[in-house]
């Protein structure tokens, strides 16, 4: 995607390079605040973050055999706000810098980057998890909506893991018309659905089908400290 999305022009580059800012911009934004700049100058940062991500072409070191997207893009990003500190402190004393380009940030290495706290890293997380609920969730809607059951969707989604506490099957099964068995039924065809919605979402975020499992079991280790509920069990699990 990032490849398509680096090439001069052509709706095919336009729309995969929306489609990577779309995707990652919400944890983007909320981490560069998160490190302490400020609201006003957060979109401005995300932006050139952005650019100069893509023109470096720094993306080429997310191979295959080197990792997942989401851990490369949280050092890209801890290496660009380390940047921008530098360079305002630079021109406070007086001796305004020019960016260095992301690929020599880079090349210190990207386990640890002076300055930015650990916590923001975590946020980062977090940011991502709550993303690829809500992609899976849309992801399911659209199908639901598509095979004209999208009113019946809305009773059952209080059922997933993303919503708040669900009514009773009883209730539920009132509401659809149908049997109490018949409900559970239906929950337990949604949540399958939103299962398999929830590892396409991950795919698209490893560089090898082999990290799907692992980077599954991170999603539900980070949805739980956040209150999301198990999506295997229905359950509420963590705060």
């Amino acid at each position: 995607m990032l490849a398509r999305a680096s090439l001069n022009g052509g709706p095919a580059a336009e729309e995969a390079l929306e489609r990577f800012c779309r995707s990652y911009r919400p944890a983007v934004l909320d981490f560069i605040r998160w490190t302490g700049v400020p609201a006003q100058d957060a979109e401005e940062v995300a932006q050139e973050f952005f650019l100069r991500l893509l023109a470096s072409r720094a993306w080429r070191r997310a191979e295959p055999t080197q990792g997942r997207f989401r851990s490369f893009l949280l050092g890209a990003l801890k290496h660009h706000i380390a940047d921008l500190r530098r360079r305002g402190s630079a021109g406070k004393r007086g001796g305004g810098q020019l960016p260095v380009s992301l690929d020599e940030l880079m090349e210190s290495g990207m386990e640890f980057v002076p300055g930015i706290p650990e916590d923001a890293a975590d946020q980062f997380d977090r940011d991502w998890a709550v993303r690829i609920v809500e992609n899976a969730l849309e992801a399911v809607a659209l199908e639901a909506r598509d095979s004209g059951r999208a009113a019946t969707f809305e009773r059952l989604v209080p059922f997933l893991p993303v919503a708040t506490e669900p009514p009773s099957y009883e209730v539920l099964a009132q509401s659809l018309g149908m049997s109490v068995p018949a409900a559970k039924s239906e929950v337990h065809r949604l949540r399958a659905r939103f299962r398999n919605a929830l590892r396409v979402e991950v795919a698209r975020t490893v560089s090898a089908p082999h990290e799907i499992d692992v980077e599954m079991r991170h999603l539900h280790s980070v949805l739980a400290g956040v209150g999301f509920r198990n999506p295997d069990s229905g359950e509420t699990r963590g705060r």
